[in-house]
């Protein structure tokens, strides 16, 4: 987004230190998947998490990541490496990433980024919808010409004009939530997506509703990408 269109919020969610933040969470709630299954120990997501908490993934994060990559040349690898510098806990970078591909992350986190991308959008159309009742209101009496073959026609209202306005308004915010229902999927199955190293019975949970059985043939938006899965993040993430 070019930067003067942006609003601080946007420009927040979207910055880089927000989406590496997003991708800690991932691995994070993946983790805890792990332990649910006794393949890990116990406890790892928890302290990944409360290190996220106490010392956040900013700038400095960033350009270490940075630094790594253009050793790797591997944007995951060198993200994992760092998270596993930054928490400075030797055994959460063990277990860091087991069993995803690189698409499980990206995607994931993506989608969680265009869920609160959305619900601030549809913030902010509250405000022009109030904005078009309140001039509707306004202007019910005052008198306007209506048009047909482009030419003057009966008389109508200005108040009526802003209703019309509003209606579109109040279509587009459903098209808006249905949008970001239906982006809001958990994507993550392993490479190439066929379950050979995360099994069907691992589930992380997110913050919020989980519903829905895995799909026995995970769609593939990308290479290596796997199952949606309804999630609903919750306003915390995303660092705004």
């Amino acid at each position: 987004m070019i930067a003067r269109y942006q609003t601080s919020e946007m420009a927040r969610l979207w910055s880089e230190e927000s989406r590496y933040r997003m991708w800690a969470r991932v691995e994070a709630y993946a983790l805890e998947a792990w332990e649910a299954l006794g393949e890990v120990p116990k406890g790892l997501s928890a302290r990944l998490l409360a290190k996220l908490e106490e010392k956040p993934l900013d700038g400095a994060f960033a350009r270490r990541v940075a630094e790594l990559e253009a050793v790797t040349r591997h944007d995951l690898v060198a993200f994992t490496r760092a998270l596993a510098e930054w928490t400075g806990d030797e055994e959460v970078g063990r277990y860091l990433h087991l069993g995803l591909t690189s698409s499980d992350i990206v995607d994931t986190a993506q989608n969680a980024l265009l869920v609160e991308a959305l619900s601030l959008v549809l913030e902010e159309l509250k405000g022009v919808e109030e904005a078009l009742k309140a001039l509707a209101l306004r202007h019910k009496h005052t008198p306007a010409i209506a048009r047909t073959h482009g030419v003057h026609a009966e008389p109508t209202s200005f108040g009526l004009r802003f209703l019309s306005f509003l209606a579109a308004f109040q279509r587009d915010e459903e098209r808006l939530k249905r949008a970001r229902e239906t982006i809001g999927v958990a994507m993550l199955s392993g490479s190439v997506g066929n379950y050979a190293h995360v099994p069907p019975r691992w589930r992380p949970t997110w913050p919020g509703a989980w519903a829905s059985a895995p799909s026995p043939f995970p769609p593939r938006s990308s290479p290596g990408t796997g199952t949606p899965r309804p999630w609903r993040p919750s306003p915390s993430w995303g660092g705004t």
